[in-house]
């Protein structure tokens, strides 16, 4: 198969845009207190535009603030938290606006009487209404929506693990082979997310971060090795053990995203199904517009592979110094 040079120049393009690992979702927390004070906890991405903007989103004009914003680094973004006073009705009635950004917000509202409640704002409907009552839980087709969203958002943001998929279809020569591998690097993908999503086991996502960069790496070295052997030496990549084994390493990094979105204990399950889902549709897209994109241009660009080989080489191992780096100082 042979990549267009339009890909790996969009390749580029993305990379000078965008964070590498996929997008994790902004999340506000509102936590009320007995004294009807609230909590406020903002979680944003590193990306260049969010990062530092603690007033990444609005409440009613009622709600005073009563301390200044502190500010937490994480390794994938920051977060930062402050009380404000919305009254002696507290977050009754209170409207929460994400102020016009382009990404989705994922909004948790705890109540002091224990109740609790969880919406999505999106550029459509940026803005809700805290209600009265939350004693009504939300139908369950709404919280399957936002986390299918939330996946499809994760993979089609995340540079690494595009260009994982796209050097993996490079590597294997033949599509029943490349249906086996996919499939494969899917299955080992799926295993650590609902590992690492459903159980407390710590996981450094740094440490994770590092290991996807040398995944990326080591597979365009293997790749470029392939290319220059010759269309017709035997293929002899195991097309089972190596996207799985990889697979497994890339499921730690989409099960920090799911985390970071803030799942209710009940909601576990359904999140996860629904997470997955969105990450396999945004998959089962990018193949098939890689696929599309190597029949057309079939014998019109011969050193495509190469080309985009080479820029994931050098993006993995990039991206691998850097994440090393930022791993021991850390």
């Amino acid at each position: 198969m042979r990549f267009p040079l339009a890909l790996a120049l969009a390749t580029l393009l993305h990379a000078g845009a965008a964070p590498a690992h996929g997008r994790d979702p902004e999340v506000v927390t509102l936590e009320e207190a007995r004294d009807a004070t609230v909590t406020v906890s903002v979680r944003v991405d590193d990306d260049p535009s969010r990062v530092g903007a603690a007033w990444s989103f609005a409440l009613s004009a009622r709600c005073r603030v009563l301390d200044a914003p502190a500010r937490a680094p994480e390794v994938r973004g920051e977060r930062w938290r402050w009380r404000v006073d919305c009254g002696p009705s507290g977050l009754d009635g209170v409207t929460v606006d994400s102020l016009g950004s382009a990404h989705e917000t994922l909004v948790n509202v705890r109540r002091r009487d224990g109740s609790s409640l969880a919406r999505t704002l999106r550029p459509s409907a940026p803005a809700m209404v805290v209600p009265d009552a939350l004693s009504a839980p939300a139908p369950w087709w709404i919280t399957a929506r936002g986390f299918v969203s939330l996946g499809v958002s994760h993979l089609a943001t995340g540079l690494d693990h595009l260009l994982f998929l796209a050097l993996l279809l490079v590597r294997v020569r033949s599509w029943r082979r490349r249906a086996v591998a996919v499939s494969s690097f899917t299955a080992g993908h799926a295993l650590t997310l609902c590992v690492a999503a459903l159980t407390t086991v710590p996981v450094s996502a740094a440490l994770v971060e590092a290991l996807i960069a040398g995944s990326i790496w080591l597979l365009a070295a293997d790749t470029w090795r392939s290319l220059s052997e010759g269309d017709g030496v035997p293929d002899r990549v195991n097309i089972w053990a190596l996207p799985a084994a990889f697979g497994l390493v890339h499921g730690l990094g989409f099960a920090g995203a799911l985390r970071a979105a803030g799942m209710r204990s009940g909601e576990r399950v359904l999140a996860l199904a629904s997470f997955n889902l969105g990450i396999e549709l945004a998959q089962l897209a990018a193949v098939l517009s890689a696929a599309t994109l190597g029949r057309l241009a079939a014998g019109r660009w011969a050193s495509g592979a190469r080309v985009v080989t080479a820029l994931s080489g050098v993006a993995g191992g990039w991206w691998l110094t850097e994440r090393v780096v930022a791993l021991c100082q850390g």
